[in-house]
């Protein structure tokens, strides 16, 4: 069985479903605009967990995303999206993939023992924000944020090429919170 999409449409407001085990991805929205994704559950998704593309004005935000085969939340070519207070946990790729955003911010997401890297922004050469993110469980030899191409480490939080601008990394009982402007720009947020 298939799981939620939603394709070429303006206005669209997915809120308070529950989807599990999806043969492919658990949501999606495609060629939309004023996109809201948000308070679902998304569990045993044989693809991505959630995913938007093409899209414009997404928001994201309070979604549990379990056990995905591939990433949890998958954002491409949706500029200006917020990704917010979401929980993904076990995703089988990265917990977050944003690809080719710009002015994105990424927000007080929860991110438990992705496959891949915590937050990825492959393909991204604009800056997005990212602040008070938690991670828990990142494997060794695997990023909390991964900003290079497909998925490849071409710059990591320690590249000389493109160093990220962090402007905090804490810990506290739920994890590790890690803020920052990450690719050109530094010290400047997006709104």
């Amino acid at each position: 069985l298939g799981g939620l999409t939603v394709s070429s449409a303006s206005s669209v407001t997915l809120s308070g479903n529950s989807v599990t085990s999806s043969a492919g991805v658990g949501i999606e929205v495609v060629s939309a605009g004023a996109v809201i994704v948000s308070g679902n559950l998304v569990t045993g998704s044989a693809k991505s967990g959630i995913v938007v593309a093409n899209s414009a004005a997404v928001d994201v935000r309070d979604n549990a995303v379990d056990f995905s085969g591939a990433d949890g939340i998958a954002l491409q070519a949706a500029p200006g999206a917020l990704v917010r207070g979401n929980t993904v946990t076990k995703a089988g790729g990265m917990a977050i993939r944003l690809s080719g955003l710009s002015g994105a911010t990424v927000s007080g997401n929860t991110i438990v023992s992705p496959g891949l890297d915590g937050i990825g922004l492959p393909g991204t050469d604009q800056p997005n924000r990212l602040a008070g993110n938690r991670f828990k469980g990142i494997s060794i030899g695997k990023l909390f944020v991964d900003v290079g191409a497909a998925g490849v480490d071409g710059y990591s939080l320690t590249s000389p090429a493109n160093p990220p601008a962090l402007s905090s990394v804490a810990a506290d009982a739920q994890g590790i919170i890690v803020s920052g402007t990450y690719l050109g720009r530094p010290n400047t947020a997006t709104t």
